[in-house]
């Protein structure tokens, strides 16, 4: 699905021409277009399409990358002399969405900067990519076309970041955390469920979750990956097990933390922490009371809040 059904059809038609050796193209359509109305875009508004095949090993590359939770981006040339286009590099492991130095080239097939940073695809546009000062103006994580010369060439190049699965973690196997779950997996949130106590942390209780883990919350949150895809919701209500966590988590690169507890309880635990050696700015990182201010006191309306402003948060927004 490329439009919500608008444009389907033409681009299944031109992908099964490209599959069958025609060359790859580019495709857009618009409210002024002439075939419109029957593509479904007398709405309003415009869409540009690249149809070509994958690259299989790129391919496989690229999601390897985004199992594992690393960055990746991937690149190719849309418009340009035909000796370019076409031409695609994928960057992976990078600590962040941005093309860093490649390095020197190590075959044909790409090159490694050692950290786990390797480049796969085309040396040529991999170098010019490195040198592009173009892409660190944009916000990270943003598909994007950018132009870029080479040599007596211009180039238009599509920039896309491959982002993991967004995440939460949810410590404390509650109530509320058995409606975050079901939530959270209307949004396609990854959930990762966790509880030391055996009566809680079941797959009985938590059919929808991805994960479910039995263990000492401050254990298992040691063994993930808490980067900007990932939130982490405190729900325990228990110092002995919310405080090693929201420690980690706070001193995490974690895109959203939020705990569970009235503002009282926020401030007690705000102390426990600093006690903990954690700084101001960590601590303003909480979320507490966690989620957005709805009013509801039921666990489904206090998972909604939760779910709302974990929304909110990865887009930037405040919710209010």
């Amino acid at each position: 699905s490329v439009s919500a059904g608008c444009v389907e059809g033409a681009v299944i038609e031109a992908a099964q021409e490209v599959l069958a050796g025609a060359a790859p193209r580019r495709l857009s359509y618009g409210v002024s277009d002439d075939r419109a109305w029957s593509l479904g875009l007398a709405c309003g508004g415009e869409i540009t399409l690249w149809v070509a095949p994958l690259d299989p090993v790129l391919w496989q590359a690229a999601w390897q990358a985004v199992d594992a939770r690393q960055a990746a981006l991937w690149t190719r040339v849309v418009d340009g002399p035909p000796d370019w286009l076409g031409r695609e590099c994928l960057s992976v492991g990078a600590a962040d969405l941005e093309v860093r130095p490649f390095g020197e080239p190590n075959g044909p097939n790409g090159s490694s900067t050692g950290a786990g940073h390797k480049v796969l695809g085309s040396p040529d546009l991999a170098g010019l990519l490195e040198s592009a000062e173009e892409l660190g103006s944009e916000p990270k994580a943003q598909a994007r076309l950018v132009t870029l010369a080479a040599d007596r060439d211009e180039l238009e190049v599509f920039v896309g970041p491959l982002q993991p699965r967004r995440r939460l973690v949810i410590v404390g196997a509650t109530h509320i955390a058995q409606d975050l779950v079901r939530l959270a997996a209307t949004l396609d949130l990854e959930t990762v469920v966790i509880d030391p106590r055996a009566a809680f942390a079941n797959r009985e209780r938590f059919p929808a979750a991805d994960v479910v883990t039995l263990a000492w919350p401050r254990d298992a949150v040691q063994l993930l990956v808490l980067d900007a895809d990932t939130a982490v919701a405190v729900l325990s209500h228990d110092p002995k097990l919310d405080d090693d966590v929201l420690a980690l988590a706070l001193r995490s690169a974690a895109g959203y933390v939020g705990a569970l507890g009235s503002r009282r309880t926020q401030a007690e635990r705000r102390e426990r922490l600093a006690a903990m050696g954690l700084e101001e700015d960590q601590l303003s990182r909480i979320h507490g009371p966690i989620g957005l201010d709805l009013g509801g006191r039921s666990p489904a309306e206090i998972a909604l809040s939760i779910l709302a402003q974990v929304v909110a948060v990865a887009n930037g927004r405040s919710g209010t």
